[in-house]
């Protein structure tokens, strides 16, 4: 993953983890400077009350399924067109190309990119003919002003039906520019094929814009 990611934001070298890492992982994570969110994590999160033992790991199968369905939501960081890489799928996915070894996205149909009305938020929503399933992937922070989004991390109430709740603001304001593109995209699919279920590819740092996608 992250092949196509644009120029990160933050490069942060971390402090390795507390035990019971091994050597290699804590190794790992000390040398780790590639983009990502653990800093923010650490000022804006807290810990869950179920720390993550051997029993919680998935199987092989629902793992392959887990990285398939990421390959959506790492293509969309991709500065170059939407509609060029589909359109080029072969190219794009030979030996030392960006996508090569993808499996998903280079068998998948393009319904409709999009880009939010909010910060530019980029996604898609694509077709994969051997489940019958349609995609929304939606890509992660790519610019300073979403991830200002990002940090603005006050919690504002949202009611979607019978269900409110109080959502981080940023990410429900960047939510908000997007929804009505990713539920076009969708109606597209099923009007063009025979869909079976559809699924939201989230991006790496938050996981509020699939569930506020799905609850909508």
């Amino acid at each position: 993953m992250g092949l196509l990611r644009s120029s990160s934001i933050y490069h942060t070298v971390i402090s390795p983890p507390d035990p019971p890492y091994n050597e290699y992982q804590r190794h790992m994570y000390k040398i780790e400077k590639l983009d990502n969110f653990r800093f923010l994590y650490s000022l804006l999160a807290w810990k869950s009350p179920h720390p993550l033992k051997v029993e919680d790991t998935v199987s092989k199968e629902i793992h392959r399924e887990i990285r398939l369905i990421g390959e959506f939501a790492d293509v969309s960081y991709s500065p170059i067109a939407l509609e060029r890489i589909f359109k080029r799928m072969e190219l794009f996915s030979r030996k030392h190309f960006p996508l090569e070894g993808y499996e998903a996205v280079t068998s998948s149909k393009l319904i409709l990119p999009f880009e939010g009305g909010v910060a530019s938020v980029k996604g898609l929503v694509a077709y994969r003919p051997t489940t019958k399933q349609l995609v929304v992937g939606i890509c992660g922070t790519r610019t300073l002003l979403q991830a200002l989004y990002d940090m603005n991390s006050l919690l504002q109430r949202c009611t979607k039906g019978e269900q409110s709740y109080r959502v981080h603001r940023g990410f429900m304001s960047m939510y908000t520019g997007l929804e009505p593109l990713a539920f076009e995209g969708i109606r597209k699919g099923f009007e063009e094929e025979e869909v079976k279920e559809v699924i939201v590819s989230p991006p790496p740092c938050t996981y509020v814009i699939p569930i506020l996608l799905k609850r909508s």
